[in-house]
């Protein structure tokens, strides 16, 4: 049985040079958000291959929509409860695209995708791979939020505070952080690359709280103590913060930099 990746559109060079020209050319890319998008295009040479960067001189503007729902309801004379529904969808965001990426036909899928008898093809074999900045990434947040706020009483007040969410997206951020590569596995199918992001954090707890101690005239404790003495233990508190969280998401990967797919992404 053979397996074929789907096939990327050949890119079409506008001004051609040589490898040893060290010029700046325009072409045009088909994985360019708009169709036939110009480019500015830096050129970097290598001693084996020539690879360059690209970036869309006129990029869409990315954009969010946010949504929420919030209700409160008090409990007594000094409690009450929130709890509120967040969301937000993130669209044409920055992400790093290879319009050269190759395309793969598995004979033999114990092997990597650049071993024979399998076979990988450049759409333009003249160069490697290409970092194009494009704007097509996608990210969606959903978020439940509680909190329960107790106004002071017998000394006493605090904020409790819990937060249940989900972010998924297909490129985390523009460059690499967070321990993420900033590159899709295979730029013609993005939508394999749509897991939690990097930053997810699935759980997270916060509360707060302060408590008068109770030293000071007309108090409990030391009632009867007046001027000097009076302000010396009045006025005294404790409060805290404490702070809980699960952590983010990671990647297992290679401990070598081998392109195991083909697909000359190095993110294997």
């Amino acid at each position: 049985m053979i397996n074929v990746l789907a096939p990327p559109t050949p890119i079409p060079l506008r001004q051609s040079f040589t490898r040893r020209q060290g010029v700046t050319a325009v072409v045009r890319s088909a994985l360019s958000p708009r169709a036939a998008a110009t480019i500015i295009v830096v050129l970097s040479f290598t001693t084996l291959v020539l690879t360059f960067s690209a970036w869309d001189v006129n990029p869409p503007s990315p954009y969010a929509m946010n949504y929420a729902l919030q209700i409160q309801r008090q409990l007594g004379q000094n409690l009450s409860i929130e709890a509120s529904y967040i969301g937000t969808q993130g669209r044409k965001l920055g992400a790093m695209l290879d319009p050269n990426q190759p395309t793969v036909t598995v004979h033999d899928p114990n092997r990597r995708g650049d071993q024979a008898p399998n076979v990988r093809v450049f759409p333009s074999p003249q160069y490697s791979n290409i970092s194009q900045a494009a704007f097509v990434s996608n990210s969606n947040f959903n978020g439940l939020l509680v909190v329960a706020r107790k106004q002071t009483s017998y000394g006493l007040s605090f904020t409790a505070f819990y937060e249940l969410s989900k972010s998924l997206d297909d490129n985390s951020s523009f460059l690499p952080t967070f321990g993420d590569t900033a590159v899709y596995a295979d730029s013609h199918n993005r939508r394999l690359n749509y897991p939690r992001s990097s930053f997810d954090v699935r759980h997270r707890v916060i509360t707060s709280w302060i408590y008068e101690l109770p030293f000071r005239p007309n108090r409990a404790l030391l009632g009867s103590a007046h001027g000097f003495m009076g302000q010396a233990v009045g006025g005294w508190a404790l409060s805290g913060i404490t702070s809980y969280r699960s952590g983010f998401p990671f990647t297992v990967r290679a401990s070598s930099d081998i392109d195991y797919s083909g697909l000359n992404q190095f993110s294997d």
